[in-house]
């Protein structure tokens, strides 16, 4: 008997943020990725992406004043994807190179790199963030 999905919510960004933190870290260990991490867009600004990932080597404390490699968005109910993208544009305008959006209640993603348009990924596809590359079958196989 194959078991549905668990219904997403808002709740579970927490948890799906820090699974997706552990798949990076094991299969990527030059990288640090940390949820919920407050960064410093300009001296008055901050944001909290869902996920930050950085070089391992240039892991900045308490939080990130020079960008990161890497921002990922989780959609919750309610959210509006033309707004998560919105946020990306503000982290690439920082100097973040790329950016994911993940919805786990559709089982969409997509990746944004700087200087490029947001480009969905099909559900056998991966995202990809230089180095980092992980499958959707993956990302999705916390839920």
């Amino acid at each position: 008997m194959r078991l549905s999905p668990k219904p997403w919510a808002p709740r579970n960004t927490a948890r799906y943020s820090a699974a997706w933190c552990r798949l990076i870290e094991d299969a990527f260990p030059n990288y640090q990725p940390t949820p919920e991490q407050t960064v410093r867009i300009s001296g008055s600004e901050y944001r909290t992406p869902d996920v930050t990932v950085e070089f391992s080597a240039e892991s900045q404390d308490p939080y990130p004043i020079t960008p990161v490699h890497l921002c990922i968005e989780i959609i919750s109910p309610g959210d509006r994807v033309s707004e998560t993208l919105k946020k990306c544009e503000i982290y690439h305008e920082w100097g973040v190179p790329h950016t994911w959006i993940i919805d786990p209640q559709t089982r969409r993603a997509w990746q944004y790199a700087k200087g490029s348009n947001p480009v969905e990924i099909a559900q056998v596809g991966e995202l990809t963030a230089g180095e980092i590359h992980l499958s959707l079958a993956e990302i999705f196989a916390v839920l």
